[in-house]
């Protein structure tokens, strides 16, 4: 099949894509693909509960001049889940970036995009010495680097005035469910019971984002 051209109509783009799996360590990674191998590699990373099905409409706009990238990260979307929450550290995270990118485009520069959970993994790829000269640029959307994270507290605390403190208690008012999210076994209860069959229906009424629905 012949290379899309620029010019080639939208919709073209949104159905031409390629499903694949990659290994990582004992695990299988669900990828999408969209666009011209030969072109300019771009991966997206997605946040949390999402799956790779939230680029869908951003996708084939990108794919128009390069070659794009998308997988669902462990234990999202048709990747496989490990059992263990440890399986689930950065370091890990890491591992499965870096097999996508050696399956998918080995050898060669990436670009870069990821939002919210997958914003904060992305903070971690950047420096990871494994993909010294791997990444030409990395935009990230709604999440933060850890290690500034860490550095805008200080800077609230250090020292503490009514003023910092209240914009840091705002802050933790506005992230609650990440600490939900740290509570044993709520989150896992909660999202078989109900977020997870639900999830899908949200995106699609809130963010019009045409997922399918969870089995």
């Amino acid at each position: 099949m012949q290379p899309l051209s620029d010019e080639a109509p939208l919709a073209l783009f949104e159905s031409l894509h390629n499903e694949t799996a990659v290994a990582s360590g004992d695990l299988t990674l669900a990828v999408r693909t969209w666009g011209d191998p030969a072109r300019s590699p771009v991966v997206l990373v997605h946040g949390y509960p999402d799956d790779s099905s939230v680029w869908q409409q951003v996708a084939p706009l990108l794919a128009r001049k390069h070659y794009v990238i998308a997988y669902d990260v462990r234990g999202a979307g048709l990747s496989s889940a490990p059992k263990h929450t440890a399986d689930y550290r950065l370091a890990k995270l890491t591992d499965d970036f870096i097999a996508v990118i050696d399956a998918l485009c080995p050898g060669r520069a990436v670009h870069l995009i990821a939002h919210d959970w997958g914003s904060i993994q992305g903070w971690e790829f950047v420096p990871e010495p494994r993909l010294a000269g791997r990444i030409a640029s990395y935009t990230s959307c709604s999440g933060p680097c850890l290690d500034h994270v860490g550095f805008w507290l200080r800077e609230r605390l250090l020292p503490p005035t009514p003023a910092s403190l209240g914009k840091l208690g705002g802050q933790l008012l506005r992230s609650w469910y990440v600490y939900l999210f740290h509570l044993p076994f709520i989150p896992e209860l909660g999202w078989r019971l109900w977020l997870g069959r639900a999830w899908p229906g949200l995106l699609r009424r809130i963010e019009k984002t045409p997922v399918a629905p969870r089995a």
